[in-house]
């Protein structure tokens, strides 16, 4: 097909020039990965019993619930977004049922267990619902904050709160996101608002308080055994947090300006060198054409490349099992959505921070890498029987609507796939035949 450019803003002329990418159904998905040959990979859940997961939660009694953002990414008002609750009846290891607990939420991106319950994020509000007659509904909704995501003049869908986690100090410690908060109770007023704009929230479930530290990424935040914070955001796929707070007497100012409580720990970089096995999309070479040639604004990156490294860093996660690695150092785990792939480095302390570095085994491939261009992993998360779950929102666009010219948004379909959606469990093949009760 022939397609004309119209110069100024980059635009297309005719009908749509990118060929519509099918979906791979979940029973043949496994065919699509090259995984670290010592790992295997199980599908935990797919579409119709899940769909857009962004969270996950694991439950005592053996369930899972999951944060599904339907409406992702220009949806919201909508109301299309739920929390849904994975059950495995025969103990298979894979969910073969699930109910809904609560709908009607616009965009969830977080939630958290508690005395049965859950905690949910769906800006501009944390909820507490719980199930007290068990129907699988939550009879029990009530809004214990609100203010999150509130102080942007355009509501970001990818600086949303997230990444809900349990702290060492019994409280839960959540990422702000980067739109900016006035965090307060429902029945206080808007001048007691706690203000937060890229820090961390640290809540407490039993006081119902809120406290903030400093540190904050985009999508994505986790603790090591030890307490030490880490973060991701699109370009920045691994930050470690050094410090929570400065000290009460400090003061800075341009002669002595206060450190900075973020640090890229990663030896090849911030937008360091992936190596994806997808296709890359015809849109997102026409969009860097457009870019570099100044036919539409934009951020040129990779020196003016349109892939091969990353953009899209999301759910960083420091394995804390005891089974899943071959040696006992800390291994961090980096999404990136983009490029279709899961990225890991092992740490090694230099100091007060740590170092990354890619594995020898892994130089020029990645972890885990799909030619499926639907394969979406926003979250990457520690769980049962020694595993990490990756959370796939498996769609086939997943770039934010912001950063698409018109020219080229025009002919994008940015909600397929909003029906779909994938849950994997990674585990080391030595714990092929270790049995839980959680999927």
């Amino acid at each position: 097909m022939v397609l004309t450019l119209l110069l100024g803003a980059g635009s297309l002329s005719g009908a749509s020039p990118f060929p519509v990418l099918k979906p791979t159904e979940p029973q043949d998905a496994h065919k699509t990965f090259e995984l670290h040959p010592d790992f295997e990979l199980t599908l935990v859940a797919a579409e119709p019993l899940v769909a857009d997961p962004v969270a996950v939660a694991f439950e005592e009694s053996g369930a899972i619930y999951v944060a599904e953002m339907r409406g992702y990414s220009e949806r919201r008002d909508l109301e299309m977004g739920r929390i849904v609750r994975l059950i495995d009846t025969d103990g298979d290891g894979k969910a073969d049922g699930s109910t809904i607990l609560a709908d009607g939420l616009q965009w969830p991106t977080g939630i958290h267990c508690f005395e049965e319950g859950v905690f949910v994020l769906a800006a501009p509000d944390l909820f507490y619902f719980k199930d007290t007659d068990n129907d699988g509904k939550a009879d029990i909704k009530r809004l214990v904050l609100t203010g999150f995501s509130t102080q942007s003049s355009r509501l970001n869908v990818q600086q949303l709160p997230n990444s809900m986690r349990w702290g060492l100090d019994q409280k839960i410690h959540i990422a702000e996101g980067g739109n900016g908060s006035r965090i307060r109770r429902p029945n206080q007023d808007e001048l007691e608002a706690i203000p937060v704009r890229r820090g961390t929230i640290v809540f407490d479930p039993f006081t119902e308080s809120v406290e903030i530290v400093i540190g904050g990424g985009q999508f994505g935040m986790c603790y090591d055994d030890a307490g030490r914070r880490f973060l991701t955001s699109n370009s920045r796929h691994l930050m470690q947090v050094p410090f929570d707070r400065l000290p009460m007497s400090s003061k800075a100012t341009k002669e002595a300006p206060a450190p900075s409580s973020l640090h890229g720990i990663a030896k090849d970089g911030d937008a360091a060198p992936v190596y994806r096995r997808s296709p890359e999309e015809g849109w997102r070479v026409l969009r860097t054409d457009w870019r570099v040639s100044g036919k539409s604004k934009g951020i040129i990156e990779g020196g003016g490349r349109s892939s091969g490294y990353f953009t899209g860093a999301t759910g960083v996660c420091i394995y804390r099992g005891t089974s899943l690695e071959e040696d006992d150092r800390s291994w961090a785990y980096v999404a990136d959505a983009g490029s279709n792939l899961i990225h890991r480095k092992p740490l090694e302390l230099d100091g007060v921070l740590f170092r990354a570095e890619r594995h020898p085994s892994e130089r020029t491939t990645e972890f885990m890498a799909s030619s499926d261009n639907w394969f979406r992993p926003v979250q990457i998360e520690n769980g049962p029987g020694n595993a990490i779950y990756v959370l796939d929102m498996y769609r086939e666009v997943i770039e934010h609507p912001w950063s698409l010219p018109p020219g080229i948004k025009e002919h994008i379909d940015l909600n397929r796939g909003h029906d779909r959606g994938r849950i994997w469990k990674v585990v080391h093949k030595s714990q092929r035949n270790f049995r839980s009760n959680v999927p």
